[in-house]
């Protein structure tokens, strides 16, 4: 784990074969929430240790909230397009970056 993907991570613990789910306490470990963390892991066996894996970057917070429902805007709409509207959410400990919009 580290915070900023410069340096040396630290390691957070050695888990047995069957253990390939995690819980990790924020407070244990340090972390503040708002933070991105940065992960990966490596096996090993008898002979050794493999190769680091990928890394993945991980925020500590909590989702944002569901948005509300989306709405038409009829006067701004026409046969061809329609002008589609919703509410912003607040943020959580981190910025909301944008929405995906989906259509069925």
């Amino acid at each position: 784990m580290q915070i900023d993907f410069t340096g040396t991570p630290t390691i957070l613990g050695t888990y047995s074969v069957i253990s390939n789910l995690v819980t990790i306490s924020a407070a244990e470990n340090n972390m503040s929430a708002g933070t991105h963390y940065f992960f990966s892991y490596q096996l090993k066996n008898r002979e050794g240790n493999s190769p680091m894996s990928d890394v993945a970057e991980i925020a500590l917070a909590d989702y944002p909230s569901a948005p509300s429902t989306p709405n038409k805007i009829d006067w701004k709409s026409s046969v061809t397009s329609m002008q589609i509207e919703w509410s912003t959410v607040p943020d959580t400990q981190i910025n909301v970056i944008g929405y995906d919009l989906w259509m069925d």
